[in-house]
């Protein structure tokens, strides 16, 4: 984590909630506001590997992160979004080299 500062920084959200909910990068960057229930302390996984939704637990870094992230946020905007352009991130595609 002390590795997530400068421009490297717009990570540390995604990398504290990865940590904390064992959830994909593609399950992370596809979640929307509503996904994040800081009544119970779950975020549901939707677009997951066997393609049923999962509920998982928050930690208090977790719910501390998506609370900030969420903030002012309507229930179908995305939670990550690009620092360039504030549009949903996409999921990054491996190329060969």
């Amino acid at each position: 984590m002390a590795q997530l500062i400068g421009p490297q920084a717009h990570l540390k959200p995604a990398a504290i909630v990865a940590l904390g909910t064992g959830m994909r990068m593609g399950e992370q960057l596809q979640m929307k506001r509503h996904q994040a229930d800081f009544l119970r302390n779950i975020v549901t996984a939707r677009n997951t590997k066997n393609g049923r939704p999962r509920d998982i637990p928050m930690n208090d870094y977790v719910r501390e992160t998506l609370a900030e992230l969420c903030r002012d946020k309507r229930p179908d905007d995305y939670i990550f979004v690009s620092p360039k352009n504030k549009k949903s991130c996409s999921v990054p595609r491996l190329t060969d080299s």
